[in-house]
């Protein structure tokens, strides 16, 4: 010890790692409830100063951060979309994934998550329809250029004499975008700015000696000095000038083909959307049969019982066998609370972790930092003694169960007899007849096909529904003035931005000769960056709200989400605009005003997104600069873990710009090439994104693609509704004819589609899913992952890096209707929980008995197990 300098005489001797003494006790092996420090080095004392003076340079694993810094990017890696093979029963094989060819089908891309497989077959459709609508409005493009009508010269004309002089305009009229516009024609006295369009320009002569002379020749007037003598009144010019207004004679009409082609338009459009929604329900039925899970036999059960009820699940067995043979029913227990206390309890162990480890790193060795650690410890400690106290708690079910019969058609008996068609809910809710189907403890039950387990949030599933009702209505109301907020922001930079033009060109007018393209292009690009900004501001908050909402499934939180999201962005990109170009329509058509500021918005919003999502410049610089100071791996995986490609999100990004295109089309027909241009871009950025970037989606059904068709289906009547009333058509020779037959049509096809003309909607609960008589054990055999396979799938390193306990649980119940236990639960907690959701080792008969109420086509002899088809061979077994 003599040679080794004064600096290691106070060292602490190592201590056994299986063996080292935590604030919570001893260490279990393998419980990731571990600690680096003990609790009187976070407290104070020598040890720390020792550490602090010494330093490790790695963690207490002995692991540098460039190492853990590769665990966590094969963690990620491994996170990502991949692509499973199936036996021949089309059931998934673990530890088969690799990662998806870029040019994977969409079929293909459904098998795994029938949400990204449904989004990537629409898409295509939404790129086709805004093809076939440009196409289209070829017509009005080239007949809105061949007018040419915006002039560069207007006449001066003097009252007393009635002396007329052509003057020419020294700034620039028109550009190659406001060509292509309804305003080309110069036929509206609302819309159409006299200082572009052929004007007469009224003057009166007066007496007075600030007026220019003009020079003379004999009896006649020189033009230019008639121009100079009265140039257009503007700003604080009231005198010796004239009152530029619109020359009506010179004015041309549109034809009305272009009122009939928006018609014809409006007709294609709904007809796309009733081809959308067949597409999509094909498609979604297909993407569920093409794997077999657990899913195709289980239902979701929902009673109206408010009674408290022991741990039992005998009487779910009992009342469902008179639909046929019940593999499995457990009542949902209440553990929201719990599952968020043990989340809780682990995010604080993995910060103390970070924070101990980052003392023992020399990297954090203030007195400050030594403080936050023990903060952390003692934190942790009064989390995990509130567990235990929960131990003494009794568990509790709620008025909700999974029930999961032998076979599908059995399941199919339940929700028959449970079914009830608009007409008779109408009635039900009217109070003229009682809700069909047997009852439940004479309370009536409300069933439904299961989501996927992994679609599940269980911390959400004890929430009160009065709880529930506040949440949403504060989060409806928080989002809804947040987007107030950005819609009257940017209601008022548009009108800020119309009172800029109009100074400008006031400065024009009073013939100061100065150039204006480039300060107005440079307006109208920051107004529609100011547009992209709000509506990625609108994201964030939305997505951080939606969580506080507490659904029931991942599926309908992305659905709303999606929702809010559409709302939000045609409001600020759109509607705001309009209605702010509306507080001065002459400047609609005029360089700068809003048929301008549509291109850069269309464009901006197209591609701005899609590029941000590929570069993601402010994590990459994130990671880059945090990774060298983490000290705990659990801290590097969230660092690397990719981010999920959320489906809402981009539903309401194509949402956006279709419905962009559709609603500037009266004014700029141009702009359904842009949105087709853009969709374009963004179908190839976005299957890089999906299958390189982000990590794999949950699996989520088709309601988000519904609830996105049902914006769509507002777009038709809107975009007529802004033409009549915000555009001029109005007064337009033949538009009233085409406006309210285009409303009639769509009222008309609207009725047809929601009455079920076109074809029902999508019943998860009655489709085919394929399962061929297939039982539940055959189907949901093998199902939870063994460790080894677990780990070789998650972390593609063939060990236990990267993966904590918290992780592996969590992952290896993902295919049971199970929830997730934490290893931070308490010990017979933990065996309590496993009890209740313990499946059920035999099927239970079924009973022919019809219950009180029930349908006999859903009973009697309908129980009774159906023979099996093609996929009753598993294993071998005849």
């Amino acid at each position: 010890m003599e040679g080794m300098g004064k600096k290691t005489r106070n060292r602490p001797p190592p201590r056994p790692r299986e063996r080292e003494e935590t604030p919570l006790g001893r260490r279990k092996e393998g419980s990731g409830l571990g600690f680096i420090l003990p609790s009187s080095s976070l407290v104070g004392g020598g040890v720390e100063a020792d550490v602090c003076r010494n330093g490790m340079g790695k963690d207490g694993n002995g692991t540098s951060a460039m190492e853990r810094r590769e665990v966590a990017l094969r963690r990620a890696e491994a996170m990502k979309l991949k692509q499973f093979q199936h036996d021949r029963h089309r059931r998934r094989i673990p530890g088969t994934g690799k990662p998806f060819p870029y040019r994977a089908k969409a079929t293909q891309l459904g098998v795994e998550c029938p949400g990204l497989g449904l989004y990537f077959a629409s898409l295509p459709l939404y790129v086709a329809v805004l093809l076939l609508l440009g196409i289209m409005a070829i017509y009005n493009v080239v007949d809105n250029y061949r007018a040419d009508n915006f002039s560069e010269t207007y006449q001066v004309q003097v009252n007393d004499t009635r002396e007329t002089s052509t003057c020419h305009r020294n700034y620039a009229v028109t550009n190659f975008v406001l060509r292509g516009t309804i305003g080309n024609f110069c036929d509206d006295t609302r819309t159409s700015d006299p200082f572009a369009c052929p004007a007469i320009c009224t003057a009166a002569e007066e007496e007075d000696p600030a007026c220019v002379e003009p020079t003379r020749e004999g009896d006649e007037r020189e033009q230019d000095g008639l121009c100079e003598a009265f140039p257009p009144c503007a700003g604080e010019r009231k005198t010796c000038c004239c009152a530029m207004e619109l020359d009506v004679e010179k004015s041309k009409t549109p034809t009305k083909a272009q009122y009939w082609i928006m018609y014809a338009s409006l007709c294609a459009y709904c007809a796309w959307l009733v081809l959308l929604f067949h597409v999509e329900k094909k498609k979604a039925t297909k993407y569920r049969a093409s794997v077999v899970s657990p899913v195709d036999y289980t239902l979701l059960i929902k009673t109206r019982s408010k009674k408290s009820r022991p741990l039992d699940n005998r009487t779910l067995y009992e009342f469902f066998s008179h639909y046929g043979p019940v593999a499995n029913a457990t009542f949902v227990l209440k553990l929201g609370n719990l599952l968020e206390k043990a989340d809780r309890l682990h995010k604080l162990d993995v910060a103390h972790r970070e924070a101990a480890n980052a003392v023992l790193a020399r990297r954090s060795c203030w007195r400050i930092h030594r403080h936050r650690a023990a903060k952390l410890a003692r934190r942790v400690l009064e989390m995990k003694e509130e567990l235990e106290r929960e131990e003494n708690v009794p568990l509790q079910c709620k008025d909700m169960a999974f029930v999961s019969f032998d076979q599908e058609h059995h399941a199919n008996n339940c929700i028959r007899d449970h079914r009830s068609t608009w007409w008779e809910s109408l009635r039900i809710l009217l109070g003229r007849m009682e809700k069909p189907g047997a009852r439940f403890e004479g309370k009536p039950l409300e069933v439904k096909q299961a989501p996927d387990p992994s679609d599940i949030r269980w911390e959400n599933a004890d929430v009160s529904r009065a709880s529930i009702r506040r949440r949403r209505g504060i989060s409806y109301g928080t989002v809804g003035l947040i987007i107030a907020g950005g819609a009257v922001g940017q209601f008022y930079l548009e009108s800020w931005g119309t009172d800029i033009r109009l100074e400008i060109n006031q400065e024009f007018r009073e013939g100061s000769g100065y150039n204006e393209s480039i300060p107005l292009y440079a307006l109208s690009f920051v107004s529609g960056l100011v547009v992209v900004v709000v509506n990625m501001m609108a994201t964030g908050v939305a997505i951080y709200l939606t969580p506080y909402e507490r659904w029931l499934t991942k599926t309908e939180e992305e659905s709303w989400l999606a929702i809010k999201l559409s709302l939000a962005y045609l409001l600020n990109a759109a509607l705001m605009p309009i209605v702010a170009a509306n507080r001065r329509p002459e400047s609609m058509y005029a360089s700068g005003g809003l048929a301008e500021l549509a291109v850069f918005v269309q464009v901006l919003n197209a591609f701005m997104p899609d590029l941000y999502s590929v570069v993601q410049p402010d994590t990459r610089l994130y990671q880059e600069f945090r990774w060298r100071w983490i000290s705990t791996q659990e801290k590097m995986n969230e660092l690397f873990e990719p981010n999920k490609f959320k489906l809402s999100v981009h539903y309401a990004s194509i949402v956006k710009t279709l419905g962009l295109a559709y609603l500037y089309a009266p004014i700029l027909p141009i702009g359904y090439f842009i949105g087709f241009v853009g969709l374009c871009f963004t179908y190839c950025v976005d299957r890089y994104v999906a299958l390189r970037l982000t990590r794999m989606p949950w699996r989520l059904e088709d309601q988000i693609a519904t609830y996105a068709r049902t914006s769509l289906w507002l777009l038709a009547p809107l975009q007529f509704v802004l033409a009549h009333f915000i555009y001029g058509f109005k007064d337009q020779d033949g538009w009233s004819l085409v406006f309210w037959l285009g409303i009639g049509t769509w009222a008309a096809v609207s009725a047809m589609y929601w009455g079920g003309l076109f074809g029902g909607g999508r019943d998860r609960g009655l489709e085919d899913s394929g399962t061929h008589g297939l039982k539940y054990d055959h189907a949901a055999k093998d199902l939870v992952l063994t460790w080894e396979a677990l780990v070789e799938e998650k972390t593609a390193a063939g060990g236990l890096e990267g993966l904590n306990d918290f992780e592996r649980i969590v992952v290896s119940h993902n295919d049971l209707y199970t929830p997730p236990l934490p290893a931070m639960l308490p010990y017979q907690l933990t065996n309590g929980v496993v009890a209740h959701y313990q499946p059920n080792k035999t099927v239970f008969p079924h009973n022919e008995t019809l219950l009180p109420g029930q349908r006999p086509e859903t009973g009697g002899e309908h129980s009774r197990p159906v023979p099996v088809g093609d996929h009753s061979e598993v294993n071998g077994e005849p």
